[in-house]
């Protein structure tokens, strides 16, 4: 439980400390001109500018660097305004009661330790302490991120652009750096919700290549800034104010981005309990990165046909094989198709689809990130009179320090239907794994 800390109002005009200039992003300053060593008055009736640097895979760009460049765009949002300290060159944050941003602010900085504040007629002052903590500015990102991108209301970014652009003409305050894939206009599709080790919610934009999904945490920065000294970005450094800020980082995780395969087992005719195996196999190369196997079971109640979607398990660019090894013993397979869930005869980013009945095999070369594939395979009663059946070996663990638990799903001859050794659910229609 994260402890709080009490908060210590200072008294108007006090200088309390500088605040930080970019406080959560990894930032690096490039093509600033040599600094003088002489201190100028701050100027907020300046207009300031910033450069993100752009992502390829592996990290920010560089000029040699390999990879795919993401497809980013930077949405900046003005949380705080900069108000002038009388007699000091530094400046403190401003938020107005009417700002969409006042509930949020005026709540984490009233509450948790590391922040100084002044109430105003107009609003709210706030500065940090020299106490404040790095989660001090993460909470806070995370209660403006929450009113920019979570509310009732969509609010409308004060500036944009793709990144690696110059973002211009902006005035001097505390802003909200997000970003997004360039394709990814509404919020619904670019913003998740989720939850910190502390149970702290946790807000996260996503942008997309075709092998990888990334996923970035709002950040805050201030304009104008200065240099960094010994590692440390303050206001209180030596040196020119900077009103251009060039190659500031974002902060991102990246994991291979995964699709789903639908599978469908359908019967012309059904003549008593069966069950049908299937192997499934992706491969990137000679790597075997995804590999199960699925069962479908057939009773009186079960009907004709029987779905699994693998959901979100396929790496996205693998080449995926879904084989029928075991189909019944009273039935024969008389049909293999594959194609996109959607039924469009299409091939979807290089996609291709394949199927062979000889084999009993149907073949997703190069699987897309788009609409779902899907295989179908076909059985028929081939009245042989064999009887037959399987037996699924089911194993699962809660977490990987658990130990493994083991159940089996098998046909129950004096129920007449299949069905769970323990209290493991049934598999139904639409199952998804």
């Amino acid at each position: 439980m994260r402890r709080r800390r009490q908060n210590r109002k200072g008294a108007p005009g006090r200088v309390l400390c500088p605040m930080l200039a970019f406080v959560l992003a990894a930032v690096f300053v490039i093509g600033t001109p040599h600094l003088s060593g002489v201190a100028w008055a701050v100027e907020l009736d300046r207009k300031c500018s910033v450069q993100i640097a752009p992502v390829s895979e592996g990290g920010s760009m560089t000029e040699d660097q390999p990879g795919e460049k993401v497809d980013l765009n930077i949405d900046l949002y003005l949380v705080a305004k900069a108000r002038a300290v009388s007699g000091h060159d530094m400046y403190d944050y401003f938020v107005e009661k009417d700002s969409p941003y006042y509930t949020v602010v005026s709540g984490c900085v009233r509450e948790n330790g590391g922040w100084e504040y002044e109430d105003d007629l107009e609003g709210l002052i706030f500065r940090c302490s020299t106490e404040i903590e790095g989660d001090g500015w993460e909470e806070l990102a995370r209660e403006a991120a929450s009113a920019a991108l979570n509310g009732e209301t969509v609010l409308s970014p004060d500036a944009g652009g793709e990144a690696g652009s110059t973002l211009t003409d902006l005035n001097p305050g505390l802003y909200l750096a997000v970003a997004r894939g360039s394709e990814l206009e509404d919020r619904v599709d670019y913003m998740t919700v989720g939850e910190d080790a502390e149970g702290n919610q946790d807000i996260f934009t996503i942008a997309y290549t075709d092998a990888f999904t990334y996923r970035f945490r709002p950040q805050l920065f201030s304009l104008p800034a200065k240099e960094p000294e010994n590692g440390t970005v303050s206001t209180a450094n030596g040196g020119e104010w900077l009103y251009a800020l060039n190659g500031a980082e974002l902060k991102f995780e990246q994991e291979p981005r995964r699709t789903s395969l639908e599978i469908v087992k359908n019967l012309t005719r059904y003549a008593g309990p069966a069950a049908f195996v299937f192997e499934v196999e992706a491969r990137e190369g000679d790597d075997v990165v995804y590999s199960d196997i699925i069962t479908f079971s057939f009773d009186e109640n079960a009907g004709n046909s029987r779905t699994v979607v693998l959901e979100d398990k396929i790496p996205v660019g693998a080449d995926v094989t879904v084989t029928e090894v075991y189909s019944g013993a009273s039935y024969s397979l008389t049909g293999v198709a594959a194609g996109p869930s959607d039924g469009i005869e299409k091939n979807p980013e290089g996609t291709i689809y394949t199927a062979d009945l000889s084999s009993g095999r149907a073949t997703i070369t190069n699987i897309s990130s788009g609409e779902p594939a899907r295989v179908v395979f076909t059985n028929d009663y081939n009245s042989s009179g064999n009887g037959g059946g399987a037996v699924t070996n089911h194993f699962e663990r809660d977490g990987a320090e658990a130990e493994w638990t083991w159940n089996q799903y098998q046909y129950n001859a004096g129920a007449g239907r299949w069905e769970w050794n323990g209290a493991l659910p049934a598999v139904k229609d639409a199952t998804v794994r």
